[in-house]
């Protein structure tokens, strides 16, 4: 029985849902990626932005022209005031997620990132 959950991402086999990549204007979120820029999807709180961000990634994932990578910041709130901590958390966890042998642009999702108190 699928249902409409507001809770995490949103899982096609479970859940009601508006195809994440047609909420939002894709080319315009395209344009500063292709431009080697970057981007800040704001929105209230379970609005969907972290399933509009995994498929993002799917998305740009489905060629060779990038290699995205996502990743949750919310790990690094235990390290509280401790920003050089949380930073390195941050970056063990992305480097550990992400082969450093390719010569395909990375394109990174960060999501939660108000996540890092201090910064």
């Amino acid at each position: 029985m699928r249902f409409f959950t507001t809770e995490g991402p949103v899982r096609t086999e479970d859940h009601y849902y508006l195809p994440p990549l047609e909420r939002w204007n894709l080319s315009e979120v395209l344009e500063p990626i292709e431009q080697k820029k970057y981007f800040l999807l704001h929105a209230p709180r379970q609005t969907g932005k972290t399933t509009c961000l995994l498929a993002l990634m799917e998305y740009l994932n489905q060629d060779d022209r990038y290699r995205t990578v996502y990743a949750n910041l919310e790990g690094a709130q235990t390290a509280r005031e401790d920003v050089a901590r949380g930073i390195d958390g941050v970056l063990t966890g992305l480097l550990e997620a992400w082969s450093a042998n390719t010569s395909t642009p990375l394109v990174l999702l960060l999501d939660e990132v108000d996540a890092l108190i201090g910064s």
